[in-house]
């Protein structure tokens, strides 16, 4: 089960993330959500993967999905 705090990441700046603007043009381009590579977040110090969603055409979602959560299903590793 994944634990979700949705107040946690809002108004703070992803632009930083090595995956940030790829996404950006790729979901631009592709019209679907794309799942990050593995990454090391260095404001929790623990592994994760983004997944990211074209929600309008000027706004996204970005969820961070837990290495813990990522082991227990097969495949996003």
């Amino acid at each position: 089960m994944i634990s979700v705090c949705f107040r946690e990441g809002r108004q703070k700046n992803w632009s930083w993330r090595p995956y940030f603007f790829e996404s950006i043009v790729r979901m631009n381009v592709e019209k679907k959500g794309i799942l990050s590579n593995l990454y090391t977040d260095i404001d929790r110090n623990e592994q994760i993967r983004t997944y990211s969603y074209p929600i309008s055409k000027n706004k996204y979602i970005f969820m961070d999905i837990p290495y813990d959560y990522l082991f227990e299903q097969e495949g996003l590793l």
